[in-house]
């Protein structure tokens, strides 16, 4: 690719962005400070901390070329419950699939017996204290419940609450960290019993016009307003400058 052809295709300032967002969790670790908190501020108060907990299942399946699934993220308290709710069905869905004779190795779901996600009381009350400083808006913790449910394909698209509200969607960036290290965790990456902080991020301008929402809104994965999905924007883009303008420039 040309620079002549990137200035037309790529959205300006992005790796700069990129490269922000990794100095401010360097930078926060080497602090010893907290890493949700550090992206959260780069955005300046522009992004939400949506949900804080564990992953407690994981259903994956490959379908034209993507990855398709949904992950549940459950607060502390709710954590074991629900992992022993999603083992019992996995073993009545694996159960019902053996009866019918068949398998795919394309299909993936990630949970555990409920022998194997109890722990200790302690434990899950360690657990509970480790990671993120920030405090997720109170008001979308309750509104989720019990969980939260991320759907993906490749990316994660929906984030919705137990009872279905959806709370973010694309082209907002839905991001999962792990709470303590603020490492990014990719869709390929989750698996059962990772602590996450979910953040929501604003999209860049550029991505919020009618003419791009046609191909990385909500709608171009499927999800209609009549489903209950509908693209509210979650904050500004924020002003932050480019590499190249705050040290290149002058």
């Amino acid at each position: 690719m040309s620079g002549q052809q990137a200035k037309q295709v790529v959205v300006a300032g992005s790796l700069s962005l990129a490269w922000r967002i990794g100095l401010a969790v360097l930078t926060a670790r080497a602090a010893k400070a907290d890493p949700v908190t550090a992206v959260l501020d780069l955005y300046q108060g522009q992004g939400q901390l949506l949900y804080s907990g564990k992953v407690v299942d994981v259903f994956r399946t490959t379908q034209e070329g993507f990855v398709r699934g949904h992950m549940r993220i459950a607060a502390a308290g709710a954590a074991a419950r629900l992992g022993a709710a999603a083992a019992r069905h996995h073993f009545t869905t694996a159960t019902a699939t053996a009866d019918a004779g068949s398998s795919s190795a394309a299909e993936m779901h990630e949970t555990h017996t409920s022998q194997s996600m109890q722990q200790p009381v302690g434990a899950v009350a360690a657990a509970s204290t480790i990671g993120s400083a920030a405090a997720p808006d109170r008001q979308l913790m309750d509104s989720a419940g019990d969980h939260l449910v991320i759907e993906f394909q490749n990316e994660n698209l929906v984030a919705k609450t137990a009872t279905g509200k959806v709370l973010a969607c694309v082209p907002d960036l839905i991001c999962c960290l792990e709470s303590s290290s603020g490492a990014a965790i990719g869709t390929e990456d989750i698996r059962y019993g990772l602590w996450l902080s979910v953040l929501v991020l604003p999209a860049h301008p550029l991505l919020r016009t009618p003419e791009a929402l046609k191909v990385v809104g909500p709608a171009a994965f499927g999800y209609s307003e009549e489903l209950g999905v509908r693209y509210e924007p979650v904050g500004k883009f924020p002003d932050i400058p480019t590499v190249h303008d705050q040290h290149l420039s002058k």
